[in-house]
């Protein structure tokens, strides 16, 4: 199977119909690129002028209602510009959303009406948010121990649960937080210590080969060593358990910093950067069907790319969105990696 990669990208979505968005956290180009012929071409829809000069951080996808929502980490004059929905497969663009000084750093869908984005803006609660009606209007969420000065980077659904993750504000911890009513309230899960790391990314799984539950699977960012930079739940994430990993090889001059979870055929796939000698970045993808025997994709662009940021799958093939200063941006090209 090939693998395509988009450089110089934020995260993906697809319709699984031909239709793929691709955001940019960049100002001064287009913003969102999309195709409608599965990734075989793309064009810009969006630039920094047309809906207030944003830089998007997610994008995710709806069958209910059939629409794209996508939002934005800065820029914009209001909140309203920082959430932008499309119902025609992402060719065009409107803002929905509440005004708010906030950022966003991710978004989630139970597939249906039901959404949730999270981010920060250190002064209030509306970092988390939710809504009902297709993402027409958001409404501020409420929720034990939540709090404006906590930053939150990732969101995902599964199993009837939104779940999303961050850091304190102050002690930097990991915290992560559960709802189980479309993100009206949210209740605090219990996270294993893990000092200045966050709750980065995190996937859910159904159960798969005889297991009775589902697993999650939550990817750290930054921290010192690779060990502990994976966790795991078997609960709806009330409870996460720390994980070992094997790139930790040479103590706290190697660790791996997550930027994206997805599953793919009852697989759980990690990307990110893996920093070497307390510097050196290079983009990292790992892939396992178990935890504790995991297996790391092949890199071929070395320095030229920082890290991967997202994934799709389309048509059997993948689609990795990247970052780099060096490769052209709107670059597709085939890997010749087996990812499954």
């Amino acid at each position: 199977r090939q693998s395509g990669l988009i450089e110089s990208q934020s995260a993906a979505a697809t319709d699984g119909q031909g239709n793929i968005v691709i955001v940019r956290n960049s100002t001064g180009v287009m913003t969102i690129i999309a195709s409608n012929n599965w990734g075989l071409s793309y064009k810009g829809v969006v630039d920094d002028t047309a809906i207030g000069a944003r830089a998007f951080t997610g994008v995710s996808y709806s069958s209910g209602g059939d629409r794209f929502i996508a939002i934005a980490g800065s820029g914009g004059s209001t909140g309203a510009d920082k959430i932008t929905r499309s119902v025609d497969g992402g060719q065009t663009w409107s803002n929905v959303g509440p005004a708010t000084a906030g950022i966003y750093m991710a978004i989630a869908t139970d597939g249906g009406n039901n959404w949730v984005v999270v981010g920060s803006n250190g002064v209030s609660s509306y970092n988390v948010r939710y809504s009902s009606d297709g993402g027409t209007t958001w409404t501020p969420a409420t929720g034990t121990g939540l709090h404006g000065g906590d930053t939150f980077y990732s969101a995902t659904y599964g199993n009837g649960k939104f779940v999303i993750g961050g850091n304190a504000v102050g002690t930097n911890a990991p915290i992560c937080f559960v709802s189980s009513d479309n993100g009206v309230n949210w209740t605090a899960a219990t996270t294993p210590p893990g000092g200045n790391r966050n709750f980065r990314a995190i996937a859910y799984r159904p159960p798969i080969g005889g297991q009775t539950v589902g697993e999650w699977v939550a990817g750290m960012g930054t921290g010192s060593t690779a060990d502990g930079n994976i966790h795991r739940s078997v609960d709806d994430g009330d409870t996460w358990q720390a994980q070992s990993l094997p790139i930790d090889t040479v103590g706290s001059s190697e660790y791996f910093n997550a930027k994206f979870a997805r599953v793919f055929n009852g697989v759980f796939f990690l990307g990110g950067e893996l920093f070497q000698s307390g510097s050196t970045q290079c983009p990292v993808l790992m892939k396992f069907s178990e935890f504790g025997r995991y297996a790391f994709v092949h890199n071929p662009y070395g320095s030229d790319l920082y890290d991967f940021r997202d994934m799709i799958s389309v048509r059997g093939g993948y689609v990795i969105v990247g970052y780099s200063n060096t490769i052209s941006n709107y670059d597709y090209i085939l890997l010749s990696a087996n990812l499954i």
